[in-house]
């Protein structure tokens, strides 16, 4: 379902650096965004392992195994 973040998030939002975007997106509940932000860090940084595994453990707690085995989780 698609929302419109309340003005406190959306402040919170913009306060938030890009690199822990994805971090804010899941905790408040935002898999979609998540998930997009992350492919697109992933994008930019082609070598970073970390972020392979942070988006795996998402793709694992939105219950795509398959997906996420993909990623090495």
């Amino acid at each position: 379902m698609r929302v419109a973040p309340s003005a406190a998030l959306s402040s919170e939002m913009q306060r938030t650096g890009e690199k822990d975007l994805p971090y804010f997106y899941a905790k408040n509940g935002l898999w979609y965004d998540a998930l997009s932000t992350l492919s697109n860090l992933i994008q930019k940084n082609p070598k970073a392992k970390n972020l392979r595994q942070v988006r795996a453990s998402l793709l694992e707690q939105g219950n795509l195994p398959k997906v996420a085995a993909i990623e090495g989780l």
